[in-house]
């Protein structure tokens, strides 16, 4: 009750497992294989699914050959800042695979990104789609991290007369004004 499904997931290996006080198993994988199902079947006791491995639809190099460099570096920034908002994620000095459509993946896999938007990495049927959706992602999130860190600014950690985020004036006459603020 209450499961969410997708029709392409991935065969996992695992790697270790650890049982937990409740009873539960803790497991760490990693995935192997992307697969796509192809017909679901009865659930009986659990669901189940006639599945078929799902290869990319070329075979080859990208369009554009710099989007994976431009893509490891909007990920490196992303993973660092987002490790340094406390966020989980891995780490921004990870060596990512030289191929892009195995890289990609382990982008995601390692990113802050929630697990839908890292479905629809998964879902993609070429290593040049998920290059473009990884980099909007991660410029999207990476743009957030940034303001969410300048949001944690300690005032005390400002030059002396520097405004803290937020507060500078931006000559908008329709924006409220603090009268404590000093104007010229």
């Amino acid at each position: 009750g209450g499961d969410v499904r997708t029709d392409v997931g991935t065969v996992a290996r695992i790697v270790a497992t650890q049982p937990m006080p409740d009873g539960r198993t803790y497991l760490l994988t990693v995935g192997t294989r992307r697969i796509r199902v192809v017909e679901w079947l009865e659930d009986d006791p659990y669901p189940r699914a006639d599945v078929e491995d799902w290869q990319d639809r070329e075979e080859g190099g990208l369009g554009d050959p710099a989007a994976y460099t431009r893509l490891l570096a909007i990920a490196r920034r992303a993973l660092a800042l987002a490790r340094e908002v406390g966020e989980p994620a891995g780490d921004a000095t990870t060596e990512f695979a030289g191929d892009p459509a195995l890289g990609t993946f382990q982008i995601a896999a390692l990113s802050s990104l929630g697990p839908i938007d890292r479905q629809r990495i998964l879902a993609t049927d070429s290593a040049e789609e998920r290059c473009r959706l990884l980099e909007g992602m991660l410029q999207e999130e990476a743009e957030l991290l940034g303001f969410r860190l300048q949001d944690d600014i300690d005032p005390g950690e400002l030059a002396p007369g520097e405004p803290a985020p937020g507060d500078r004036d931006d000559g908008d006459p329709d924006d409220p004004v603090d009268p404590d603020d000093e104007h010229p």
